[in-house]
């Protein structure tokens, strides 16, 4: 049923996922004066005139899938084992997701001459929402042994 526990958890993942979209990871200070956003869709300019330096479209599908299967896997509450597939899925989706967002951090680092990094709250939201899934996990499981028990006992 939906108004299960995991179903708040999905809906926290996905939510967290979801406002990182637009929010900024990372605040950059240049050598030059410059300002710079790091964000899903890439690395913007803050000035004069907004500027998109650096694409990082992998990492914008990548926050759209794994919004996408935390949404998707809440409304599979009948069938529980895909339901702990998709939640395993998406933890590994999580975890390489972490790992795209410091690939483009270390490969934007190196071409540009950065001078001051300030971290934002938003780049603590993918491993909040890895905590959330790993949860939903645990309660999927112990919905599924609480039905397995059920079941021999007829």
């Amino acid at each position: 049923m939906i108004q299960r526990i995991q179903t708040i958890y999905l809906l926290a993942s996905c939510i967290l996922i979801a406002f990182m979209i637009d929010m900024p990871m990372l605040q950059l200070a240049g050598t030059n004066g410059g300002i710079f956003l790091f964000k899903s869709y890439g690395v913007i300019s803050i000035g004069d005139d907004t500027v998109n330096i650096y694409n990082t479209w992998p990492l914008l599908i990548m926050f759209i899938a794994i919004a996408s299967i935390s949404l998707f896997t809440i409304f599979l509450y009948k069938n529980r084992q895909l339901q702990i597939r998709l939640t395993i899925y998406n933890m590994i989706l999580q975890v390489g997701l972490t790992g795209v967002i410091y690939f483009f951090y270390i490969s934007f680092n190196k071409e540009m001459s950065i001078d001051h990094i300030s971290y934002e709250i938003s780049l603590a939201f993918p491993v909040i929402a890895l905590i959330f899934n790993y949860l939903a996990l645990r309660n999927i499981r112990k919905d599924e042994a609480i039905i397995q028990s059920m079941n021999r006992l007829r």
